[in-house]
C-alpha cells in the first residue's frame, strides 16, 4: 500500500496539520447536526496542492482520499476552469488518527496558534485522547511518530486512517477519546454499517459496527455521549492508542 511507502519507509509517520488536508470545514463542534458542507467539500483540486497536502507529490489519483461508497455530490468550488459549474463528488472521506504522526516544534509549543516552524520530528500529542482536548504525548496515552514508537503495541493494532462520517468530517485529524466515553469525531458506516480502516503496518480492513450507536439518521442531532460499555467505542479507542504509563 502507498501509505506504507509514504509514512513508514522513512521511520517517521509524518503528519503536519494538513497532510490529509482540510477539505471539509465546519463552524465548530457546537453545531448540532454537523451536516453543512464546508467551502472545500467539493474542491478536489486542493488535494493536488503540495502546500496543503504534503503527500500530493506521491499521489497519482486523488480519488484514494474518498471512499466510493460516500455518495455526496455538489457543485465544484475550486479554481480549475474546466470544472466550474459542474457537479463533482466530495473531495474526501478519509481522516487520519490524531494520535499518529509528527509535528514541528512551533506547533507543539503553541497548537492554538496553528503556527508552523521547523522540521516535524516530534510525535503528535493526540489532544483528544484524554477527552478534554489538552492531552500531551505519552501522558498517559501513547502517540506514534516513528516506527520505533510501537514498543507497547503492534503497529497492526493501531489505525492510521479511516472513513469519517460526512456529518463530522472537518479537519484532517480524527479525534478519539480513550478515557471519557464520548465520540470526538464520528466514524462512517458506508458499508452496511461498517467502516474502512488502514492500519500502521499497512494492512486494511472493513470493520463492522456491533451496536446502533453510529447508525444515526441525517435529521437527528449528533450527540458525543456514549455508554462506557459500548462495544464500538471500546473497539475504536483500543485501536487508536495504548496507555504509555
Amino acid at each position: 500500500m502507498s501509505w506504507r511507502r509514504v509514512h513508514l519507509c522513512t521511520g517517521i509517520l509524518e503528519r503536519r496539520q494538513h497532510i490529509l488536508l482540510v477539505a471539509s470545514r465546519y463552524p465548530n463542534h457546537a453545531s448540532a447536526l454537523w451536516n453543512l458542507p464546508g467551502p472545500d467539500t467539493f474542491n478536489p483540486t486542493i488535494l493536488k496542492n503540495e502546500k496543503k497536502c504534503l503527500i500530493a507529490p506521491y499521489v497519482k489519483n486523488i480519488t484514494i482520499f474518498k471512499c466510493p461508497a460516500d455518495q455526496r455530490n455538489g457543485l465544484y468550488s475550486g479554481t480549475d476552469p474546466s470544472l466550474r459549474g459542474k457537479v463533482v463528488p466530495a473531495a474526501r472521506s478519509l481522516s487520519m488518527n490524531q494520535g499518529v504522526g509528527t509535528i514541528d516544534p512551533a506547533f507543539d509549543a503553541h497548537p492554538e496558534s496553528r503556527d508552523h516552524d521547523g522540521v516535524p520530528r516530534l510525535p503528535v500529542n493526540g489532544p483528544w485522547l484524554n477527552g478534554h482536548g489538552n492531552h500531551r504525548r505519552n501522558q498517559p496515552y501513547a502517540t506514534f511518530g516513528r516506527t520505533t514508537d510501537f514498543n507497547r503495541v503492534s503497529a497492526s493494532q493501531i489505525f492510521l486512517t479511516l472513513d469519517e462520517s460526512p456529518r463530522s468530517i472537518n479537519d484532517a485529524a480524527f479525534g478519539v477519546s480513550a478515557v471519557v466515553a464520548m465520540w470526538v469525531d464520528f466514524p462512517a458506516n458506508f458499508h452496511n454499517h461498517a467502516c474502512g480502516f488502514s492500519f500502521c503496518d499497512a494492512h486494511g480492513e472493513v470493520h463492522k459496527w456491533r451496536t446502533g450507536a453510529l447508525n444515526i439518521p441525517n435529521d437527528t442531532p449528533l450527540t458525543p455521549g456514549v455508554a462506557p460499555n459500548n462495544a464500538d467505542w471500546i473497539w475504536l479507542k483500543d485501536h487508536a492508542t495504548v496507555r504509555a504509563q
